[in-house]
């Protein structure tokens, strides 16, 4: 089961009927969405949508460096999130804390580099659908309307539009 099922298994079931160009443009409009969303200024992850988007593919030592940021960005992460106090991460995890915590601008960033890594997955379904999931998770201050673990409804949009080709 993908883990985008857990989401929006509507979503999965359309991704599941539509053609390679479809699904290719998906996980690039996602992966771009969070970028921007998470404010990711890295020209290795724009490198690999370009030639994603012009060629359907990228390099083993591109999809390798961006694994190699996505760690370094999940390191951070981890060191800005145990290095916050209790306090600050228990009011986070309520909802009530701030979201411009760096911890939680790092975790979307880290979030935005592993969309752009599945981005370039050579399975074009997994690369839409593993994408989508991680940009997902840079939208978590954004209220959907059925908690939690459900897809954000601006992502959605750019899916959808990205699969009618719009």
């Amino acid at each position: 089961m993908a883990r985008m099922e857990t989401l929006d298994p509507e979503i999965v079931r359309r991704l599941s009927r539509a053609d390679e160009t479809r699904l290719r443009r998906v996980a690039i409009a996602v992966s771009e969405f969070a970028l921007e969303r998470a404010n990711l200024q890295s020209p290795l992850a724009r490198e690999a949508l370009d030639s994603l988007r012009k060629t359907g593919a990228v390099s083993p030592k591109v999809r390798e460096d961006l694994r190699t940021l996505t760690d370094s960005l999940d390191d951070q992460y981890f060191k800005l999130h145990e290095a916050a106090d209790d306090t600050d991460r228990a009011a986070v995890a309520r909802g009530v804390g701030r979201e411009g915590a760096p911890w939680i601008l790092m975790f979307y960033k880290a979030r935005a580099a592993n969309a752009a890594f599945f981005a370039c997955e050579r399975d074009p379904l997994v690369a839409a659908l593993e994408s989508a999931y991680e940009a997902n998770a840079t939208l978590s201050d954004e209220k959907a309307s059925v908690g939690i673990a459900t897809l954000k409804p601006s992502l959605r949009k750019v899916m959808l539009k990205a699969l009618e080709g719009r």
